[in-house]
């Protein structure tokens, strides 16, 4: 079971739709981290007036530091808005696996029951055969009317098309199991 929830789509985009929200909330956390800003530059020229004209090397580093101290709130604020998200996202993910889980044994369950609904309706094929030549029989020595062999005629067929049906039924089923399976791989 656990190898057919790795492979399908629909689990798959929910587990990256958690992912990308992490990254979200780690995005919007850096925001209100503190910031350090470290740089340096030269040039030629001079900063003031140059009466001589002499062209001055001129270096300037310079360093910039932000703490973010006035949005604690809002960090706060963000922080659960991205917790809640993930959560409702996780929820959304436990939702498709048990609709997965769901999918998976109802159609393992209808692959059972079809074949039991094909050998019960064999016995009654069986049955309805037996009965038919049984009236065939008796209609050819005078025992029965002809109304009594077509009423088993008509037993033979309704039994019949149940075996057709149960059968048709069953290789719906088989294919509805292997389209999750095979969706998996």
């Amino acid at each position: 079971y656990q190898d057919i929830l790795k492979h399908r789509p629909e689990y798959l985009i929910k587990n990256k739709e958690i992912e990308l929200q992490e990254a979200i909330g780690k995005i919007d956390k850096s925001e209100f981290l503190p910031t350090i800003y470290i740089g340096a530059s030269a040039g030629y020229g001079t900063p003031l007036l140059n009466i001589q004209g002499d062209a001055i090397f001129s270096p300037i580093i310079y360093a910039q530091l932000n703490i973010p101290i006035f949005q604690w709130g809002k960090s706060q604020h963000t922080r659960n808005k991205n917790k809640a998200l993930i959560i409702s996202k996780q929820l959304s993910l436990s939702q498709t696996e048990d609709n997965i889980k769901k999918d998976f044994t109802t159609a393992i369950n209808n692959v059972s029951e079809t074949n039991k609904q094909i050998s019960i309706a064999r016995e009654n094929l069986k049955t309805a055969v037996e009965s038919l030549e049984l009236h065939t029989f008796s209609y050819q020595e005078g025992r029965t009317s002809v109304l009594d062999v077509q009423s088993a005629q008509l037993s033979w067929l309704q039994a019949y098309v149940n075996v057709i049906t149960s059968y048709l039924d069953n290789k719906l089923a088989l294919a509805a199991y292997k389209k999750i399976v095979s969706d998996s791989k």
